[in-house]
């Protein structure tokens, strides 16, 4: 027996209570970088079963919803008194706070981006070895109004208290986020909380995770045949790999389907890589994607004034053709990938027919889905972005985009054991290591990303301007005072006042500067399209403000704060862009070129 398995039942495991964060998958990557072992759980776990399993410390992650919500993610009462150390973070903080008689409250001004902080470095054993003043990552709109009972403020922003502890038990909350590179020494936070407050050991390496994936890949698989689909992407070639080190090469069979959006000459560098580990099958399905429809659930009738940019779809009682699906649901049918405009109607074209490809292939080779095992590349973070339960027990995520290879017809096939994926439990950079490890050149390994619906998902596909009149020309009316604030902050105006209640005097400070004309000429303005994002752990699909001047040579941190501040003001923006080149003279554009997923 090799100690990795001699010693797994004996790692120290820390808890992450998952209140429906999209950050979750991170909070799990940055404490397995640290070689501690981490299990997602739902925030509702009770105290009996954190007990009785035996972890080390308790994690509390974000959450989409508010603790002042009339039905708040429901939580054991007792998890502040079980006396195992707690890290509560953004959602964490505040059910802390609020649990213990404090206030959260929710104002005008939201912080949604990176922020100056002070830290209690020297009594806060959890800011130990960091700065007084730290840059970090807020993502907010409750805030901490009153402390509660036994709390003491271990730090604060410009507006607000941001972390906090208990005066004596080992409990600690953090509004920011420590585990994304904007906060810049979060990475110390993880690093006090497990080693010098919980005592955890470092003793979950690579090498025993390795090791754990061979033992599940022959425990589920046996003898059964093994059919993975491979893209050429990192993820299903170490997938691929993975499987041929962990089981006889001929049970494993590699089939590659090129779906005509592959990068140049992708199809036959697939091949070639993945021929060194197995036989490929290769199955040209490009026109066949390009007509591809699948059926959707039906959006809600629209109204009589409304236009419909989409009336040839039909709406039908369907049942889908693999018979896995609700066939009491209200479906539509898609528009081809080639004509479609919404991003997750491509998504779910797309993993559809790859399902269907793959079942005809399987009949035409004489097996069924009964007879094989079919493995994916699946990641952590791609089951987690699509609110899948395997990640989020709870099913209190907001899911920001549904992955191709997440669809319902595959978690159906989850359901009936016919499903492995042997990175579910990894990370990309995880991954990356893992293919070094077992023997795939670092030219695959490093590879630029690039999802393996390729370009039908990279293209932004549009057929008419987003302009709704309820939110439009307001944010553009706001977009346009933040711009030129040096020269209209002294003016009367219902927008101008709503911003001097959102930005602090330094920031007011730092606006005049950035935009006073004798020092920058920037000009914005608010793009008619929707971008997907993330704000407060939901997912958003708001506009996009482009920012454009002369300057050869940008100053990209004042840019950086300038972005920071348009979305802490306008909460219809989601992403902030700089056009390069010269300045764009349009004060507005309406209008927008038709683009589909056709060769012209």
């Amino acid at each position: 027996m090799s100690e990795c398995q001699q010693h797994f039942d004996e790692y120290d495991r820390v808890a992450i209570l998952d209140a429906g964060s999209q950050y979750a998958k991170v909070i799990d990557r940055r404490i397995r970088e640290l070689s501690v072992h981490s299990e997602l759980l739902p925030l509702q776990t009770s105290v009996n079963e954190l007990l009785a399993h035996q972890y080390k410390a308790v994690i509390i992650t974000g959450s989409p919803g508010s603790v002042n919500d009339l039905n708040p993610v429901y939580y054991d009462p007792k998890l502040f008194e079980c006396n195992l150390p707690i890290l509560g973070i953004c959602y964490g903080l505040q059910m802390l706070n609020k649990q213990r008689g404090g206030t959260i409250i929710r104002q005008s001004i939201r912080e949604d981006g990176q922020f100056q902080v002070e830290l209690d470095v020297n009594g806060c054993p959890l800011f130990k070895d960091m700065k007084q003043l730290e840059n970090v990552l807020l993502t907010h709109g409750d805030s901490i109004g009153q402390l509660g009972e036994n709390l003491i403020s271990t730090g604060t922003s410009e507006s607000f208290i941001i972390a906090c502890a208990d005066k004596e038990k080992p409990i600690y909350g953090v509004q920011f986020h420590p585990e994304v590179d904007l906060t810049e020494n979060g990475i110390q936070v993880f690093k006090n909380f497990l080693f010098d407050i919980a005592h955890c050991r470092a003793t979950f390496t690579m090498g025993c995770r390795i090791e754990e994936a061979f033992n599940n890949i022959r425990s589920f698989v046996k003898d059964q045949p093994v059919f993975v689909l491979c893209s050429g992407g990192v993820d299903s070639s170490v997938c691929a790999a993975l499987l041929t080190r962990a089981l006889p090469v001929e049970q494993v069979k590699i089939v590659t389907i090129d779906n005509g959006f592959l990068r140049h000459n992708e199809s036959h560098e697939i091949r070639t890589t993945l021929s060194q580990f197995a036989t490929v099958n290769y199955i040209d399905a490009s026109q066949r994607f390009s007509q591809a429809k699948t059926y959707v659930r039906a959006k809600p009738k629209l109204l009589p004034n409304e236009k419909n940019s989409t009336s040839q779809r039909r709406t039908s009682m369907a049942t889908n053709c693999l018979s896995l699906f609700d066939a009491d649901l209200l479906l539509e049918e898609t528009l081809p990938l080639s004509e479609e405009i919404d991003p997750e109607h491509k998504r779910k074209i797309i993993g559809d027919t790859f399902i269907k490809v793959v079942q005809e292939f399987l009949r035409d080779n004489n097996f069924t889905f009964d007879d094989i095992i079919l493995a994916q590349g699946t990641l952590r973070p791609d089951l987690i972005e699509s609110a899948s339960h395997l990640a989020c027990q709870g099913g209190h995520a907001d899911a920001i985009k549904t992955h191709h290879n997440d669809s319902p017809m595959v978690r159906e096939l989850r359901k009936l054991d016919r499903v492995i994926e042997p990175l579910k439990e990894f990370h990309k950079d995880e991954v990356r290591q893992i293919g070094l490890k077992i023997g795939l050149h670092a030219d695959v390994i490093h590879r630029h990303p690039f999802p393996g619906p390729g370009l039908a998902i990279r293209i932004l596909c549009i057929d008419e301007p987003h302009m709704p009149v309820e939110s439009f020309p307001q944010t553009s009316s706001l977009l346009k005072i933040i711009i030129n604030y040096s020269t209209m902050f002294e003016k009367q105006d219902d927008l101008l006042a709503r911003l001097d209640k959102v930005f602090t005097e330094n920031e007011k400070a730092l606006l005049k500067s950035f935009t006073s004309s004798d020092k920058h000429d920037y000009t914005s303005v608010l793009l008619p399209i929707r971008s997907v994002g993330v704000q407060g752990d939901a997912r958003t699909y708001s506009f996009a403000a482009a920012i454009s001047s002369n300057d050869e040579n940008p100053n990209w941190n004042e840019l950086f704060i300038l972005a920071r501040m348009i979305t802490k003001a306008c909460h219809q923006i989601n992403r902030v862009v700089y056009i390069l080149g010269k300045k764009i003279l349009d004060s507005e554009i309406t209008q927008v070129t038709r683009t589909t997923l056709t060769p012209d």
